[in-house]
């Protein structure tokens, strides 16, 4: 519960935070964000949803008794299936294509490759569609846990 609620928190800070503050800041100030800041998010987005993805698997384990049947327990289950697979899929996507990303970001704002009005417009896409899968999921988990 608390690695999720820090990995939303997480999303949250970079959508209505750094990402409105970033055209504001000066040109330098601007560059260590993308160069220092932004990886460790990434690095710390990945680090809660693996340890949210981990303790999901064994809490499921532990209430089903093995049984994985999601789909023979009703709303529960499939809630519980919905969210855990939007939930995996986000971490995946973190390890993988972001850490990717977070590296590209970092390399151009260090060389100056490219500007930051172009990198801030595509860092500005990402957050906001994971900030509405992590959404999605725990919709789907506040549903089974309150058996609406």
């Amino acid at each position: 519960m608390i690695a999720g609620s820090s990995w939303l928190g997480a999303v949250i800070l970079i959508n209505f935070v750094l990402i409105p503050v970033l055209p504001k800041l000066k040109e330098n100030i601007r560059r260590d964000v993308f160069i220092h800041l932004f990886p460790a998010l990434f690095k710390l987005a990945s680090v809660l949803s693996a340890t949210v993805v981990i303790t999901g698997v064994i809490m499921i384990q532990y209430q089903t008794d093995g049984a994985w049947d999601l789909w023979n327990r009703g709303r529960w289950g499939t809630s519980i299936f919905w969210g855990g697979l939007l939930g995996v899929l986000l971490t995946f996507f973190h390890f993988f294509i972001e850490s990717y990303l977070g590296k590209k970001i970092k390399k151009k704002a260090a060389n100056n490759t490219e500007s930051f009005t172009d990198i801030h417009l595509k860092i500005k896409i990402i957050p906001r569609i994971g900030l509405l899968v992590i959404l999605l999921a725990f919709l789907f988990m506040i549903r089974a846990s309150h058996g609406l």
